[in-house]
């Protein structure tokens, strides 16, 4: 009786199938997007956050928002969401005082907890604009490295820096202990200097636009949603789904598709043709893709 009573809670014991997460670095706080999807359907969802928040903000798999509870600890905030019914949920917020600067040098630290199973965890910190990541020369003499755990995955959205990590499987009770050093880029303030950058970086700019899509690296980048947009899309022989199919197979309102599709396109990464009573999406720049292969 004794060995049931323990293994009656293991099986009942609530897991998460992926706990996505995306930190956005501003100038005066980190704008945080916490996606969870529960292996069952859950009536209590939570999340702790080790910093001061504000504009807190719960969405259900429908992208309906809940309303919580905020529950300020002495070292942090709970976010609890109780009589709730969902699989999935997201937590938005604006978290303060993880940022401290150093001179020229800023430094980001957070420490991300698996508390709960999980199948599948991701983490991308992204820098601010015009920010990058310090050299290791100017952390010699702190025996820090510009940033860790040193797996990540480094790459940029065209807009920001950023930096990613993925595990499978992580050790219920691991921390993952971020720490990235950042600096902004000094323009120089000789006006004949100054043209030749601004050039320069249109220059790039244009590079950048005119090129094809490194959807492999995009991708990391990109929301829960976002991204399986774009994987159905690359899984179509033509790079291109009608949005009444995309909506049937996400499952999701036809709103919510709508408002993912609109973020997708702002980043020029498809483009929307009304055919009929629906749209027609496509990614952009598949002709280039295509003849590449």
């Amino acid at each position: 009786m004794l060995l049931i009573l323990l293994f009656v809670p293991l099986v009942n014991a609530v897991q998460v199938n992926e706990l996505g997460i995306v930190a956005e670095i501003n100038e005066d706080y980190v704008h945080m997007a916490v996606d969870i999807e529960y292996n069952i359907t859950v009536e209590r969802a939570d999340y702790f956050v080790l910093a001061p928040v504000t504009d807190v903000h719960v969405y259900d798999e429908n992208n309906s928002e809940l309303v919580c509870e905020l529950k300020e600890r002495e070292i942090g905030t709970l976010i609890l969401c109780e009589d709730v019914s969902l699989q999935k949920i997201r937590f938005e917020f604006n978290a303060y005082e993880l940022v401290k600067k150093q001179g020229t040098i800023n430094h980001f630290t957070y420490p991300y907890s698996i508390t709960n199973p999980t199948e599948k965890f991701s983490l991308i910190v992204k820098l601010p604009i015009g920010a990058m990541i310090v050299e290791q020369g100017k952390l010699n003499q702190s025996g820090m490295k510009p940033y860790s755990p040193e797996d990540a995955t480094r790459g940029s959205d065209g807009r920001r820096i950023y930096l990613s990590w993925s595990k499978t499987k992580p050790r219920l009770g691991t921390t993952f202990d971020v720490s990235i050093f950042f600096e902004r880029v000094e323009l120089p303030t000789s006006p004949t200097t100054l043209l030749v950058v601004i050039v320069f970086l249109l220059l790039a700019a244009v590079l950048f636009l005119s090129r094809k899509k490194p959807y492999d690296v995009i991708l990391p980048v990109l929301t829960k949603e976002e991204r399986e947009v774009v994987s159905l899309l690359l899984a179509s022989g033509k790079r291109q789904v009608n949005q009444r199919e995309i909506v049937k197979k996400m499952d999701l309102s036809k709103s919510k598709v709508s408002r993912i599709i609109q973020n997708l396109e702002q980043r020029g990464l498809v483009s929307r043709t009304r055919v009929g009573r629906t749209n027609k999406i496509q990614l952009l720049e598949h002709k280039a893709r295509k003849k590449e292969e």
